[in-house]
């Protein structure tokens, strides 16, 4: 497929559209996020777009997808620690293509830690929503 196999995360998703559910790959390009978009198409599995340095940092508390943004495709969200507090980058919000980030969500208010990461419409609106279970 002229991809490596190396991988920080696989998920699955819509991230562009359609019926068919596509694979992702986020990789570690030379230090800074790298993702490829997998797709079968008539019983073959191929690149379906690739995203080298993305700009952003590799480091991820989860990776996690959902359409957090009402697009009816699938985003894929880093939540990250940055000293403490909790942070959160949307990729392929909007238009964007799945590769590019959409938003950044700086300091929640909250800290970064977890026993697990869970995505789902939790409120009723439609929407993805990031759920952070921790230790109280």
């Amino acid at each position: 497929m002229g991809q490596g196999s190396g991988a920080l995360a696989w998920l699955t998703g819509n991230f562009v559209s359609g019926s068919i559910v596509q694979i992702a790959q986020l990789w570690d390009d030379n230090g800074t996020l790298g993702l490829n978009i997998y797709v079968s198409v008539a019983g073959k599995v191929g690149t379906l777009g690739s995203y080298p340095g993305l700009g952003q940092g590799l480091g991820a508390l989860a990776w996690l997808t959902g359409d957090f943004a009402g697009t009816g495709r699938s985003q894929i969200a880093q939540p990250w620690d940055n000293n403490g507090n909790l942070e959160v980058i949307i990729y392929g919000t909007g238009t964007a293509a799945p590769g590019q980030m959409g938003v950044n969500y700086s300091d929640l208010g909250q800290g970064s830690g977890a026993l697990a990461w869970l995505t789902g419409d939790f409120t009723g609106t439609g929407l993805a929503q990031i759920a952070q279970l921790w230790d109280s």
